[in-house]
């Protein structure tokens, strides 16, 4: 969905100023405190300031609490008067965010709040992720509990605000039995208005890395800067079948054609990074190489530079439906006093090369009975080589278990054919759906009334928390819903106001039902 209003909205932010008029947003219960979250650093791995936030809300609404040895956060609010005996029902969202931001973009995420504004009918932010995904759940969980009972009547509720979903998934994994006593369970963690997923992939983390010798090198290297920019990026599950751009692979696919164009004059790789997150797909790449000159050389700035024009030609035509800002740009360093003069052998460059050029990435099957879902895929989301250390994180996901160690062992194959050294961790489960689920149906029933529309069930091949917590509590009867969030996992990343409100009246309609 796009926004075609965005540049005329006098609520519109272009100077900058964080959190415009969101707190005066409907229903301001949830966005007062979506605002409070965006002040708060929380990048995934580093929660403990809206844990804090969470726990000081409940010390002040007198709410029962307790934070577990994972950093779990877990609320209690007792049922309206007479109904006590009502299904009890857990409400639960991670405390996380995914820190992606433009190149440009000057942003700590360890100390700097979320510069969120409001753009026609989005709210987004400056340059860099908006954390929508999942500070919109956590911020409606708060405010559905600060509600007065007077207003909201519900059965007995709980919250599971959980770490690391982003990352490792470790809140969930970590969860323990006897906790919790819900029997239904909404994740807020959903990002399509009118889908309701019951099934979810499981993932696993593939990484690699290798250390190599550096070599000074002579006035007769050629320096070279290359940068991939402008890909659009997004989240590696949501996004993966879209035929985005990775600028990982892009760039290790042009530096493989210099490198076959330039024949004998072996390119020698000084520096590489690109991508942050393991399940993001990266929108940026840099590399710093070296090519020797002589006699007899075919490494000049304006044959290099040709190649890589060319090469540009190509991917604008491969890309102009799917990802047509993405840019591919070549800087001669040679004259940069400052530039570091040394490299990796032509050799160990050749292996890091090929290693990253054979690694899979992208959707590998659909769902056979779901042909628009996708059921097992990986992605090459972080590479980094600084002095001669060599370090790269991957992540496949799959909803059949077999499927997803397949192509993890693919990815390590590959890499250890290489010489890589392999390591794999962090495997959780997928999500079995349950199309006979009580609590789907409950749910399709209320959003019919509710909007005089269907809604879909149906599995998502992003990762969700449910099959996790389902599998230390197996009582529960777990769906997953949210607001429409737009490019999630990119500084794209925006959030529809109506739909969280319409999601907000959805949550509300389902309290007094289960």
């Amino acid at each position: 969905m796009t926004n075609s209003n965005s540049n005329s909205n006098s609520n519109s932010n272009s100077n900058g100023d964080s959190n415009n008029n969101i707190s005066n947003l409907s229903p301001q219960l949830l966005w007062k405190h979506f605002e409070k979250i965006c002040a708060i650093p929380h990048m995934s791995g580093h929660e403990e300031g809206v844990r804090d936030y969470i726990v000081d809300f409940a010390r002040r609404q007198k709410f029962s609490f307790l934070v577990d040895e994972t950093g779990n956060v877990i609320l209690r609010k007792g049922a309206t008067p007479g109904l006590e005996q009502r299904t009890p029902l857990l409400l639960q969202a991670h405390m996380d965010m995914v820190p992606e931001k433009n190149m440009q973009t000057q942003h700590d995420f360890l100390r700097d709040p979320i510069q969120a504004y409001i753009d026609g009918e989005y709210v987004r932010a400056q340059g860099t992720t908006l954390g929508a995904d999942n500070g919109i759940g956590v911020a409606a969980i708060l405010g559905i509990f600060e509600s007065q009972q007077s207003e909201l009547a519900h059965g007995p509720l709980e919250a599971l605000f959980t770490v690391e979903e982003e990352s490792s998934m470790r809140g969930a994994v970590g969860l323990r039995s006897g906790l919790l006593n819900s029997r239904v369970m909404f994740n807020l963690d959903s990002e399509t208005e009118g889908e309701i997923s019951i099934g979810c992939a499981g993932g696993i983390d593939t990484n690699a890395g290798a250390n190599y010798s550096e070599q000074i090198l002579s006035s007769d290297y050629e320096i070279y800067r290359l940068e991939v920019t402008g890909a659009k990026g997004g989240h590696s599950g949501l996004e993966i079948h879209r035929k985005l751009v990775n600028a990982v692979k892009l760039m290790v696919r042009v530096l493989m054609l210099i490198k076959k164009e330039t024949k004998g004059n072996a390119l020698r790789i000084c520096e590489f990074e690109g991508g942050t997150l393991r399940n993001a797909i990266p929108r940026e790449c840099v590399a710093t190489i070296a090519m020797e000159r002589g006699a007899g050389s075919s490494v000049a700035n304006n044959f290099v530079a040709k190649i890589v024009e060319q090469f540009q030609q190509t991917v604008s035509k491969e890309y102009a439906l799917t990802d047509p800002a993405v840019k591919v740009r070549l800087l001669s360093l040679s004259s940069d006093s400052h530039v570091t003069r040394s490299a990796i052998s032509a050799e160990d460059s050749a292996r890091v090369l090929h290693g990253l050029c054979a690694c899979f990435n992208g959707m590998k099957n659909m769902i056979a009975e779901m042909p628009m879902v996708t059921e097992t895929s990986s992605n090459l989301g972080i590479v980094r080589l600084r002095k001669g250390v060599l370090d790269i994180r991957t992540f496949q996901r799959s909803s059949i278990e077999s499927h997803k160690e397949e192509v993890a062992q693919m990815v390590a194959s590959c890499f250890e054919l290489a010489g890589f050294k392999v390591q794999q961790d962090s495997s959780y489960p997928g999500w079995t759906p349950n199309v006979n689920s009580p609590i789907l149906k409950l749910a399709q029933n209320s959003y019919k009334k509710l909007t005089g529309k269907e809604a879909h069930s149906m599995a998502t091949h992003g990762g969700l928390e449910c099959g996790i917590i389902t599998s230390v509590y197996p009582q529960i009867d777990a769906i997953s819903f949210g607001p429409n969030i737009i490019g999630a996992h990119s500084p794209d990343e925006r959030v529809e106001i109506a739909s969280v409100e319409r999601m907000w009246k959805y949550i509300l309609s389902m309290l007094l039902e289960v």
